[in-house]
């Protein structure tokens, strides 16, 4: 479990890595290996990918973990995200980091539980409470944005 490798594709080191990052996170490899993003995804959400990342992500998820393959090449996750970020549509070698930003943000398009988002104002907290700003600010950033990847990711304001 877990002995898959990613294959590089050409240049695609930078996926690979992230991939690799992300798939060691154990509570959001889980909630994937598990099917629990199914119920979740936002097919509505025009800043997503209409659930394809989240599948696609899912399905090298279970490849990695449950193939009796020595390694994987990420080819469908690498097409799905060359769809809706066009800097990725070529075989140069990219940003690890950017990647990861992307790849994150997307997924948490496809799974926010958000239907409907609402307009919220720009908070100005000069000369305001810093405690106070910060609580505000989290919880209109909670008006337009919950997800697994807001739950892990964010940080959670208690």
């Amino acid at each position: 479990m877990g002995l898959t490798g990613i294959r590089n594709l050409n240049n695609s080191c930078y996926l690979s890595t992230s991939i690799q990052c992300l798939s060691h996170a154990i509570g959001l490899s889980q909630y994937f290996l598990r099917g629990n993003f199914k119920e979740e995804i936002n097919y509505q959400n025009p800043l997503g990918t209409q659930g394809k990342l989240a599948i696609g992500f899912a399905k090298l998820m279970k490849q990695l973990w449950f193939d009796a393959k020595e390694s994987v090449a990420p080819l469908e996750l690498k097409n799905i995200i060359a769809k809706f970020k066009k800097q990725f549509n070529n075989q140069e070698q990219q940003d690890a980091q950017e990647l990861l930003n992307v790849l994150l943000d997307g997924l948490h398009e496809d799974l926010n539980r958000v239907k409907k988002k609402p307009l919220v104002p720009v908070l100005e907290s000069e000369g305001n409470n810093d405690a106070e700003a910060s609580r505000e600010s989290w919880k209109n950033h909670l008006k337009r944005n919950q997800s697994v990847i807001v739950d892990m990711m964010h940080g959670l304001y208690k």
